[in-house]
């Protein structure tokens, strides 16, 4: 089952949608993953731990695909 038809789009959206088809499953994990992940900034939720396992999973997610990732710490 595809996610989108692909036919009717240009060769890079079709890409795109492709490697969605082909990856589908690690792609909606790693959605889960982001929703179940708190992430409110610290200056709107003090107890929030911040968006700092966010930015990891992010990071993390990049890397993964060989690209070069500089994660730089903010102070709020």
């Amino acid at each position: 089952m595809n996610i989108v038809r692909a036919t009717a789009l240009d060769p890079a959206k079709a890409a795109v949608v492709r490697y969605l088809d082909e990856h589908r499953d690690g792609v909606v994990a790693l959605m889960r993953e982001m929703v179940r992940t708190k992430s409110v900034n610290v200056r709107l939720d003090p107890s929030s731990p911040g968006e700092g396992r966010m930015a990891e999973l992010v990071r993390a997610e990049w890397e993964a695909l060989a690209f070069s990732v500089e994660q730089i710490a903010f102070d709020p």
